[in-house]
């Protein structure tokens, strides 16, 4: 098995032939997802909430100390709710603010336990 790593660039990459991730991820997250939108390095790029939104039988997320911000956060509600196994998503050390994490729980649906609200990592510049 292949394991998915960073090029210098920073697309991700998978396997000896160095075909984009999402042209593998249906094979290496074994069916988990459905077919992946960009098949080759040519089209556009997949994102994050484009793969995550496609791990139909994931029930539990931990993005902890994942430097996400609240900006970002803002955008994982919708791509959260579609994922009908979900049942708990962990945000803990990361730099969203408490009325971000706030509006994050309360666009949620309530089969979601939200972790972490009360954990997060400041920097004051």
């Amino acid at each position: 098995a292949t394991s998915p790593t960073r090029t210098a660039c920073g697309a991700a990459r998978s396997g000896e032939g160095g075909a984009p991730f999402a042209s593998k991820a249906h094979s290496i997250l074994g069916g988990g997802i459905a077919e992946p939108a960009a098949a080759n390095a040519e089209e556009s790029p997949v994102s994050f909430l484009d793969v995550l939104g496609h791990l139909s039988e994931l029930e539990e997320l931990r993005l902890t100390h994942d430097e996400i911000f609240g900006s970002t956060a803002q955008l994982l509600p919708p791509v959260l709710a579609s994922l009908d196994k979900l049942h708990r998503v962990d945000l803990t050390r990361n730099h969203i603010p408490k009325q971000v994490m706030a509006e994050v729980r309360e666009a949620l649906p309530r089969r979601i336990q939200l972790a972490g609200d009360d954990q997060q990592t400041f920097f004051f510049y």
